[in-house]
């Protein structure tokens, strides 16, 4: 049995969600870890320079230098 496109963009949909809340967890047991040997503010600024670095690999191959433009400044 095939299953509809809409089924598997649903499906698709479940996963992205659920990968991100993975990856929202790991962050912030990773912070909590960090902070109980460095202090927290740099271990805060970390976790979002590493959260940066990262959407940044991501994105920017596939959107380019478009992805640095805003249309409202």
């Amino acid at each position: 049995m095939m299953s509809s496109p809409s089924a598997e963009r649903a499906l698709q949909g479940v996963l992205f969600v659920a990968a991100a809340v993975a990856c929202f967890a790991a962050l912030d047991t990773t912070t909590k870890l960090v902070s109980t040997v460095a202090p927290l503010l740099m271990a805060v600024w970390f976790r979002y320079a590493f959260q940066a670095a990262v959407t940044g690999a991501v994105m920017l191959p596939r959107k380019g230098r478009a992805l640095l433009h805003t249309r409202h400044p």
